[in-house]
């Protein structure tokens, strides 16, 4: 088997709209730890809990848990009503901004989720080189779309 990343995008924290942390443009994580946290159910998504387990792992303070989820939908729903902030795909938390979602890198923190393309190692059909090509664009496209986005200003 080959993996190959097809598209790499950041962690980024999700916020209420009234949330006091939206004072920090980018939020150190030791702040955002004094508030309660929607984290990723680690049966269900597996892959995203360890990412985020790693990062939490290198503060000294646990983090509150306010609820476990298996849906970035549902995460973004109990961020929106309050319920606590969560660490997300920053496209993901982009596109609840109409909600009530806002959308806040981590100080000194550029943590990456990387989605991989795996495949035999075998020649590549055709159907499938232009797969990877395709899921290559689109996710180029959406980093793109978080120019503007990723900047407190820009809303």
């Amino acid at each position: 088997m080959t993996a190959e990343p097809i598209w790499r995008e950041p962690l980024a924290l999700a916020v209420p709209a009234r949330s006091p942390l939206l004072a920090y443009t980018h939020i150190p994580l030791p702040e955002a730890l004094r508030y309660p946290m929607v984290l990723w159910d680690p049966t269900a998504c597996t892959g995203i809990h360890r990412q985020v387990d790693r990062i939490l792992h290198d503060v000294t303070d646990a983090p509150i848990v306010a609820e476990r989820v298996a849906s970035s939908a549902l995460m973004m729903t109990l961020v929106a009503a309050g319920y606590g902030t969560g660490l997300a795909p920053a496209t993901q938390i982009v596109a609840y901004r109409p909600l009530g979602v806002v959308m806040r890198p981590l100080a000194g923190l550029s943590p990456q989720l990387i989605t991989y393309l795996l495949r035999p190692k075998a020649e590549a059909s055709d159907s499938v080189s232009r797969f990877a090509r395709r899921a290559m664009r689109v996710g180029s496209m959406r980093m793109g779309d978080l120019d503007g986005a990723s900047s407190p200003d820009s809303h």
